[in-house]
């Protein structure tokens, strides 16, 4: 297909009008939505990282004798230290799963982007054309 007019056509009346927007420029990777279901999962990861931090200090900080039954209620006043310390750690695993979830990127992922990106790039010094086409018929005559 020719841009050029042909046989008295006007460039207006063969190809519409378009201006480039910041909607046909390709997106970064830092204005990208994720997926509602990876925010979903990020957020319940954060939950159990929550409730893992509270157990695990409870656990670190309170005399066996005190601790509910199911946090291991025992007949002494001697700490669960280990117990607590390894629920922590839990906790730290499902932060890290929460930050996997919102941030990690795969490489095939990253290489169908950069593949889009490269042909919006393509595109768009054609729309660029086009609207310098258009624009020009529409300046007064000097």
């Amino acid at each position: 297909m020719s841009l050029a007019p042909t046989d008295g056509e006007t460039p207006k009346e063969s190809v519409p009008s378009k201006t480039l927007t910041s909607q046909d420029l390709p997106a970064k990777s830092g204005d990208e939505k994720l997926a509602p279901g990876r925010v979903v999962a990020a957020i319940v990861f954060a939950l159990f990282a929550l409730a893992f931090f509270a157990a695990g200090a409870a656990l670190v900080l309170t005399p066996a004798n005190q601790l509910p039954g199911f946090l291991g209620h025992a007949h002494s006043r001697t700490h669960h230290t280990l117990r607590g310390i390894g629920s922590l750690i839990v906790g730290l695993a499902f932060i890290a799963a929460a930050w996997f979830a919102l941030r990690y990127q795969s490489l095939a992922l990253e290489q169908a982007r950069a593949a889009d990106a490269a042909d919006a790039a393509r595109q768009a010094p054609q729309a660029r054309s086009v609207a310098v086409a258009d624009d020009s018929e529409n300046l007064p005559a000097a």
